[in-house]
């Protein structure tokens, strides 16, 4: 009986473990499709951290994300909670990579936002930046 439990128990801790990581890589893929519908979120992420940057070492992208919120009038498409926390350590990261500054803010590992490739998502960002000054 003893035996059966513990492998009763060892299920429910792998199924936790594979609902835990189903979890994630859902956010994982809705970051994408966020950010895509909105660049304006991670440029106002760009310019408050660049702000903070030019007088502290490490900054919190919590912050940020609670001022892009109230201070942005967000037209989201796709995400009813606009910019939903779980995409934080996106955000965080994909700015400690455009900005080549790793340790701006601290992260948690380990992430599935460790393993994504922030690169696709800076040169839409960048060619989003580009056409923005282009129709001014």
């Amino acid at each position: 009986m003893e035996n059966n439990d513990s492998m009763m128990e060892a299920i429910a801790e792998s199924n936790q473990r594979q609902d835990l990581y189903d979890r994630q890589l859902s956010f994982a893929v809705n970051f994408v499709r966020f950010n895509k519908n909105n660049p304006k979120v991670f440029h106002k992420i760009v310019e408050l951290a660049d702000r903070q940057r030019r007088i502290r070492n490490h900054y919190s992208i919590e912050i940020i994300m609670n001022v892009v919120r109230y201070h942005t009038d967000l037209d989201g498409k796709g995400d009813p909670f606009k910019v939903n926390n779980n995409y934080k350590a996106y955000y965080a990261r994909m700015y400690m990579e455009y900005r080549k500054c790793p340790d701006f803010f601290e992260t948690r590992s380990p992430s599935l936002a460790d393993d994504y490739d922030y690169v696709p998502d800076i040169d839409y960002y960048e060619d989003w930046l580009d056409e923005q000054e282009t129709n001014k």
